[in-house]
């Protein structure tokens, strides 16, 4: 061997690959298709089974409305429950609540049916701030509280029958009673508050305030000393009308001792004119005097005059 002569290079072995983790990438890979029976069909998910364990409550809604009626008569309540959806929840226990004299009071009501409603009545009062109700719902595991806040039903006016009675002639220098009556149409006495007008020129004037008592009557006197007319007048309430419709004064025939014709509600007795001399008698709810008649009008504002006489 020489001693500068080159050495000859060794053989280089191949490296073995690592299969190892290639093959756990294509197990996990194969672990997390999952098996179909078709490709690109899902399977049925099933009914929803609602919220589950520490879900939070669905949103709930609440309404109540009810239609207009008169005072006295029952009103029915509607209460209507649903979800955020708009979905209704049947079988809700639901809890309504009258205000009345300032107290509240609960008022029965029935679960919701399948459609998420409940009725319950409650009967209109004249005054509005006895006509006011309340609703709420206390919820359940899957559906949360609600409440409707303070809802005011609706009233109807009734009509006003306003009668105004008295004598047809009085004496000068003499008081005459005047006696009033308001009723409603459905012949309910009204109490309160009433003016009686007289006729001034081309306007009416107040004469008087008087107050009705819980039969709906009241009663004054007048001393007029020229021709004088009166009528009488209610104003609106929140469940009565104002009255304020009246017919034409009707000229009394001599000896006629009627009221309006057809005595209709409204309508007002006109005694007929006395004969010379008997002044001071009361036939026919009043004093006379030879020549003098009073006028009425009818329905529900009545008026009376008193012309001049010969």
């Amino acid at each position: 061997m020489h001693l500068g002569a080159a050495r000859s290079p060794r053989p280089v072995r191949p490296r073995p690959r690592r299969l190892l983790p290639a093959l756990v990438l294509a197990l996990g890979l194969a672990l997390a298709v999952p098996a179909t029976g078709h490709a690109g069909v899902d399977p049925d998910p099933g009914p929803d089974p609602g919220p589950g364990p520490g879900a939070e409550p669905r949103t709930t809604v609440l309404s109540a409305d009810a239609p207009a009626r008169y005072a006295g008569s029952q009103v029915p309540v509607r209460l209507v429950l649903t979800d955020e959806a708009g979905a209704p929840v049947p079988g809700a226990v639901l809890r309504l609540e009258r205000r009345r004299d300032g107290v509240w009071s609960e008022v029965p009501a029935g679960p919701t049916d399948e459609t998420g409603t409940a009725t319950a009545e409650v009967e209109a009062a004249r005054a509005p701030k006895d006509n006011r109700v309340r609703a709420s719902y206390d919820g359940d595991e899957a559906h949360a509280a609600s409440g409707t806040g303070m809802v005011r039903l609706p009233l109807r006016r009734r009509n006003a029958d306003v009668r105004l009675r008295g004598p047809s002639s009085v004496v000068d220098e003499q008081s005459v009673r005047l006696r009033l009556r308001v009723t409603t149409g459905a012949g309910e006495p009204v109490e309160g508050p009433v003016r009686l007008e007289r006729r001034a020129g081309r306007r009416w004037v107040d004469q008087e305030r008087l107050r009705l008592d819980e039969r709906g009557r009241a009663a004054t006197r007048v001393a007029p000393r020229e021709d004088t007319r009166y009528r009488a007048r209610v104003l609106q309430r929140p469940w009565l009308s104002s009255g304020t419709n009246r017919a034409p004064p009707r000229q009394p025939a001599a000896g006629h001792a009627g009221g309006a014709p057809g005595g209709g509600p409204g309508s007002a007795p006109v005694a007929a004119r006395a004969a010379p001399g008997r002044g001071g008698g009361a036939a026919r709810e009043g004093l006379t005097h030879p020549g003098r008649r009073l006028e009425a009008d009818d329905r529900p504002q009545l008026a009376r005059r008193l012309p001049r006489g010969p």
